[in-house]
């Protein structure tokens, strides 16, 4: 991200200007209307964080089903009858639609987020510091949208090598970029909270700490910010950010064991179920952060959008900006509609597809008692999707 961190002198440098009027927006409230934050829709807008906000959520509630069905699955595999797994294919089927949905989700947030990513880049000389922390609310849960479809979609890489690195490539892609976003916010000065001074460019606070201390040298009110409750921000800035790298490390190594368990003889049965509790464990710390970014993100719009600040008039929920994130979200549904069409409408299928479904089932019954032949995950996901 080529214009973030920004800084005035290397805006300057671009031939933008930045001005940065501590002493004006320090614990002010009367200002001008011409001073005070215009929305930005396109980018922030009460929509577009909606959409973020509502994929989050769906992501985590697809795969709290996915990992309740996985676990029955492996509590049930040495107490079925092989030939009962295939009783309730209805019920099998719908698995499958709800890990397609869950793809659809990381896909569709792996073009808004990045979208999000280069406005913002585009935007780094200009973009309020309000703005920007908005920004970095929306991209964190736009990563765990994509650590759910990492760790909870079945076989993330053996349907697909060369389309699952061009996702996992474009995933890890956003985790870097929106850590230089995190990291660039990492001042003791820059306004994490609501107030006044949160009116004024993000580039006013970015950049390394020498910096940021020399701008603020200029304003001895502003000097007061330097408190714990600023260092408090701060320190959560990183944890975040830290959580979520740890968190996609782990989804990694989701990876590593579900690929152990498929190749190594033994011990199948602990590979699986480790790599069970560990996507569990995954799940419920993105639960913890998209609970924490929603509650932040409550608390930071509605005690920053008020008329002593904010320009509440212009506030418009109908740009193009904010219809496209929905639209996409909504286009979601699409490949679902697909899956459901072609297994629940059409449930017997082609019959190439039969016969792939008796050789597998003929297969599970002659190897049910042997752990060493049984895949990660049930056959009949892939036999019968």
């Amino acid at each position: 991200m080529g214009n973030i961190p920004s800084t005035p002198s290397s805006c300057a440098a671009r031939d933008h200007t930045v001005v940065c009027n501590y002493t004006l927006y320090y614990n002010t409230t009367s200002l001008r209307n011409e001073q005070k934050l215009a929305p930005n829709n396109d980018i922030t807008g009460p929509s577009v964080i909606a959409a973020f906000v509502v994929t989050a959520c769906l992501s985590l509630v697809v795969s709290s089903c996915i990992l309740l069905d996985d676990s029955r699955v492996l509590w049930l595999r040495k107490h079925q009858d092989p030939k009962e797994r295939y009783a309730k294919r209805y019920y099998r089927r719908l698995i499958n639609s709800a890990e397609t949905l869950l793809q659809a989700f990381s896909d569709q947030q792996l073009v808004t987020g990045l979208s999000l990513l280069a406005s913002v880049n585009h935007q780094g000389c200009h973009i309020a510091a309000y703005h920007y922390n908005l920004v970095c609310t929306m991209v964190s849960m736009s990563i765990v949208t994509h650590l759910n479809a990492l760790i909870n979609v079945a076989k993330f890489f053996p349907r697909g090598y060369l389309v699952a690195i061009y996702r996992f490539v474009a995933m890890t892609a956003s985790l870097i970029l929106t850590g230089i976003l995190f990291w660039s916010r990492n001042t003791r000065t820059f306004p994490s909270r609501a107030g006044s001074l949160a009116i004024m460019p993000a580039a006013c606070f970015e950049g390394s700490e020498k910096d940021s201390n020399t701008a603020f040298s200029n304003a001895a009110v502003v000097r007061a910010m330097k408190g714990p409750s600023i260092l408090d921000e701060r320190q959560g800035s990183f944890l975040q950010f830290t959580a979520l790298s740890t968190l996609f490390a782990a989804a990694v190594g989701v990876q590593v064991l579900e690929y152990l368990a498929n190749r190594s003889c033994r011990p199948r049965l602990l590979l699986r179920w480790s790599c069970l509790l560990l996507r569990i464990a995954i799940t419920a710390v993105s639960t913890g952060i998209i609970i924490y970014d929603t509650v932040q993100y409550r608390i930071l719009r509605d005690r920053m959008e008020v008329p002593e600040w904010y320009q509440v008039e212009k506030r418009n929920d109908w740009t193009l900006g904010q219809i496209v994130p929905f639209a996409l979200l909504a286009s979601s549904s699409i490949g679902v509609l697909t899956t459901l069409e072609e297994t629940l409408i059409k449930p017997r299928g082609t019959e190439e597809d039969n016969k792939v479904s008796q050789n597998t089932k003929v297969v599970d019954e002659v190897g049910s008692d042997s752990e060493a032949d049984e895949p990660l995950l049930e056959p009949y996901r892939d036999s019968e999707s």
